[in-house]
């Protein structure tokens, strides 16, 4: 777990008044000692991403931003607390997250585990689970070896009514691969 360099130390020790608690996988409990240590790291992120955002808008006022959230290392299934962390109240809704849109994936769903069920519960995660609207949701989906089942995936996908699913590494197939024939919607990638 990468929570325990330096600068996260001290400031744990500053912000809490004791070292932050050890956490040993990605689905421990994150209520431990009261939510304190996770709601102090899931609010070192929120901070970190909001000081990023300020900056970038001191500079380009109309600039828009996208969150990139891996479903699979944080499912909220088998990932309690990163999960936790890593996706703070804020972002679990468009008002007032900081970001336009929100962009899921999960390439370990259709590409390790070969599960179009668990791709397509990731793709509608944003609206079905969370509270963004879908129109402002985006799906990333990997390409990156013969076994993995990207046209089924992207099928199943497409029927969800997202505006844009985008390929990651399609460069690694070529440019040639044809895309499967689906509804009328524009595919982006």
């Amino acid at each position: 777990m990468a929570f325990y360099d330096a600068d996260t130390q001290a400031a744990a020790q500053s912000a809490l008044g004791r070292a932050l608690v050890t956490f040993h996988t990605p689905n421990d409990n994150p209520s431990v000692n009261g939510y304190a240590d996770a709601n102090f790291l899931r609010t070192r992120l929120y901070n970190y991403v909001a000081s990023i955002q300020s900056y970038v808008l001191s500079k380009c006022p109309s600039a828009v931003f996208e969150l990139l959230w891996p479903m699979d290392v944080n499912a909220p299934d088998n990932c309690r607390l990163t999960r936790y962390i890593n996706l703070p109240s804020q972002w679990t809704t468009r008002p007032g997250s900081g970001f336009d849109t929100f962009l899921i994936e999960g390439y370990q769903y259709p590409g390790i585990n070969h599960n179009l069920d668990q791709a397509t519960r990731c793709a509608a995660y944003p609206w079905k689970e969370l509270a963004w609207d879908q129109m402002h949701c985006r799906y990333l989906m990997g390409l990156y070896y013969g076994t993995w089942p990207w046209m089924r995936e992207f099928v199943n996908v497409d029927r969800l009514g997202l505006p844009a699913i985008k390929l990651w590494a399609y460069d690694h197939v070529c440019l040639e691969v044809p895309l499967p024939a689906s509804d009328d919607r524009s595919f982006i990638y």
